[in-house]
């Protein structure tokens, strides 16, 4: 299993930039390292595939959510981060030295839930 590290800062204060030269200094060492993005959405269908599965939940768990209102927009938003999490960065903790996120796991959660 391989390391995660998280960056955390303001929007534009060189968390990309800085997991990159990370990445580069890794890679040039011989460790095998992935940089990811985690506020990324990968595609329109996996936007629409996590809108259906949010509907669901808010149907199941009757809770009372307008579709037009932010609510829904966050609870997309959370799906759409625990997929990327649980689609890219565990398998890529399984297969390489480390894992370098642009953001910390919760401060992305609070970045997709606050745009």
């Amino acid at each position: 299993m391989g390391v995660l590290v998280a960056f955390s800062g303001l929007d534009g204060s060189g968390k990309t930039t800085q997991g990159k030269l990370l990445q580069e200094l890794c890679l040039n060492n011989g460790y095998r390292a992935v940089y990811m993005h985690l506020i990324d959405i990968d595609t329109e269908s996996s936007l629409l595939r996590v809108t259906k599965e949010a509907k669901k939940y808010i149907k199941e768990n009757k809770l009372d959510v307008q579709s037009s209102g932010g609510e829904l927009r966050k609870i997309i938003s959370a799906l759409l981060l625990t997929q990327k999490v649980e689609r890219e960065v565990v398998p890529a903790l399984l297969n390489n030295d480390l894992v370098i996120v642009d953001r910390y796991i919760d401060s992305a959660l609070c970045h997709h839930m606050t745009t």
